[in-house]
């Protein structure tokens, strides 16, 4: 978009031999939705533009679930696409940088109408989410705004039948996060902020008419950068979870898991007078996930595998991948499995633990097929299983000798293996030990 902009800009300077005085964003005009969202932007620009001369354009998030500059709600006040959604709130903004407005339309028989429109405190949007803090099925809106001075400021609006209402603003966060925490059926707020170099925290948020207040804050790891991934999840317990992805200053990363106990807000991978927070440190980006399907995320612990010693942190399936779970009643990380992550294909193989001492592996980019190997007694790889991406089906043959056949149940991934290898592989098995995950 800036380059754009001032692609535009040097024309209309041009056009005017050297008199660049004109507003640029006068000249950007949003794009023409089509369908449903049509008859959504024809409905706002009616309520908005009151002259011909009047113009606007479109305010993006900048991350998080919602990119749109609509947020498009049901009868349930669930997310939904433009065909089912009965609600809708507008981000945009008058040409000359104007703040950011939240506009409110509603869906009747007759088509969308404008309900309401309220100027927001900021420009830019640096992230959304709908919730409901008080469970009176009327959605709060949390909107995160993007500062000039780098920081991000987290602000709270009721989407009332006939208004957007400010309720407050809540604080400084890096990110935010809205989920049930503390079991009582409606929405709770986490606020994960690098406060200063070595202050790193995580507040929880619950509602107090007519606005939300701080139920309880704990420590992250101190060396933590930036928050990279988070996952709402089950603890082993049965109560809910947020796992936490997390960047170190040292460039490793790292796992916290947070949840409320009834009284506390717990972060037990980084309470060094449980266990110390170096269990889940790991060069290789990998983030949480629930690799078993059974509703329990795990979190990644990575090594180096003897047979590659010299392995790069940035090829995943180099190394051992194993996956912990926090059991909360023994307070302890619990080993799950071993496996090999190759995360560029979106997928995972699951080891048995007697072949992790010999196994090695390698990838060709060209074909992009990964390979394991058996290392023998006098030190040479013997392949008995590799797994090719097909996903463009330009790949080529992996070799020459292996016949690779279509994995069941998975349209992009061929496999071969030997059938006489001691791993005593079959199909059905490496349907079983093989998990995509993208």
């Amino acid at each position: 978009m800036h380059g754009i902009k001032r692609m535009i800009a040097a024309v209309l300077c041009l056009l005017l031999l050297g008199g660049c005085a004109m507003d640029v964003e006068s000249y950007l005009k949003p794009p023409r939705a089509q369908g449903e969202q049509q008859a959504l932007q024809q409905a706002l620009e009616a309520a908005i533009l009151k002259e011909t001369t009047d113009h606007y354009t479109f305010k993006y998030p900048a991350s998080g679930a919602f990119t749109s500059a609509f947020v498009l709600l049901d009868s349930t006040g669930n997310v939904s696409e433009a065909e089912e959604a009965v609600t809708a709130v507008a981000f945009y903004a008058y040409g000359g940088g104007e703040y950011t407005h939240l506009h409110l339309l509603r869906r009747d028989g007759d088509g969308w109408y404008s309900v309401s429109d309220l100027t927001g405190e900021y420009i830019d949007i640096d992230a959304v989410q709908v919730c409901d803090l008080n469970g009176d099925s009327q959605m709060e809106l949390l909107v995160g705004w993007k500062l000039y001075s780098g920081e991000n400021r987290l602000c709270l609006y009721q989407l009332n039948p006939t208004d957007i209402q400010k309720l407050s603003e809540v604080g400084r966060y890096h990110r935010f996060f809205a989920g049930d925490m503390t079991a009582d059926g409606w929405d709770d707020l986490v606020l994960l902020s690098v406060d200063a170099p070595g202050t790193v925290t995580a507040s929880l948020y619950v509602w107090l008419s007519p606005t939300v207040r701080k139920a309880g804050e704990t420590r992250l790891n101190d060396a933590i950068q930036s928050f990279d991934n988070l996952l709402y999840g089950k603890l082993t317990s049965g109560a809910e979870g947020l796992y936490i992805d997390a960047t170190l200053n040292t460039g490793h990363y790292i796992s916290e898991i947070l949840y409320w106990d009834g009284i506390h807000l717990q972060a037990p991978l980084s309470d060094p007078a449980v266990q110390n927070s170096t269990v889940s440190t790991r060069i290789v980006r990998i983030f949480s996930m629930d690799v078993d399907g059974n509703g329990v995320p795990e979190f990644p612990v990575t090594s180096r595998l003897s047979t590659l010693p010299q392995a790069s942190g940035e090829d995943t399936w180099q190394w051992l991948t194993e996956w912990m779970s926090w059991d909360v009643a023994s307070q302890k990380a619990v080993r799950q499995f071993g496996s090999i992550v190759n995360l560029p294909d979106g997928y995972f193989i699951e080891l048995e633990d007697e072949w992790i001492s010999t196994v090695t592996t390698r990838y060709d980019e060209d074909t992009r097929t990964l390979w394991l190997e058996a290392v023998q007694k006098d030190g040479t790889p013997e392949p008995f299983l590799a797994v090719q991406n097909t996903e463009n089906r330009d790949n080529g043959q992996p070799a020459e000798g292996y016949i690779f056949v279509d994995l069941p149940g998975n349209d992009n991934l061929r496999i071969w293996y030997d059938p006489d290898s001691e791993y005593r592989l079959t199909t059905e098995k490496i349907s079983y030990m093989l998990v995509t995950f993208n």
